[in-house]
């Protein structure tokens, strides 16, 4: 959101910090410039685009043959039934070396029948630059906990709407 990235670009060197259009071919140059002047290297991606497609796409679209991303989360958008979309990216980053540490990480939706935690994307490592056994147990505690919330979230939510 917004006010995240006005935050980041507050407590970070605005040149180490792209938000944009992820399928924007100047984007795309930009970061690999970064990267190319951090001997391949990057700290974190996230990938989070409507429709799914054009997270695919993005992803797709990204030189990962000469960038390496130490930690990505990328949404799959699962809950709207198009599994080639998760196993696409799967295919993607595994054929690059990544490590998933977080499976269908999931975040509140309302339908008819009321508020529910549905899978959004999923968490990757890559395991020349991160530990993938400490990366899942830390996964696993930030996912315990962000659940909890989220669902104390929607139990608020459906008490104000009693």
């Amino acid at each position: 959101d917004i006010e995240t990235v006005e935050q980041l670009k507050a407590e970070r060197d605005p040149r180490n910090l792209f938000y944009g259009n992820a399928l924007d071919p100047k984007l795309m140059e930009d970061i690999l410039t970064l990267a190319d002047a951090n001997e391949g290297t990057l700290d974190y991606l996230s990938l989070d685009l409507e429709p799914p497609e054009s997270t695919l796409a993005a992803l797709y679209g990204l030189p990962l043959d000469q960038m390496t991303f130490a930690v990505a989360t990328v949404e799959h958008d699962l809950y709207r039934g198009k599994e080639s979309i998760k196993f696409a990216i799967e295919g993607i980053l595994q054929g690059y070396g990544y490590r998933r540490v977080a499976e269908n990480v999931r975040m509140i939706a309302k339908n008819q029948g009321g508020y529910l935690l549905v899978p959004v994307e999923d968490w990757w490592v890559h395991p020349s630059l991160v530990d993938v056994h400490r990366a899942s147990e830390v996964a696993a505690d930030v996912r315990r906990e962000q659940e909890i919330r989220l669902l104390e979230i929607i139990e608020r939510l459906k008490a104000e709407e009693a």
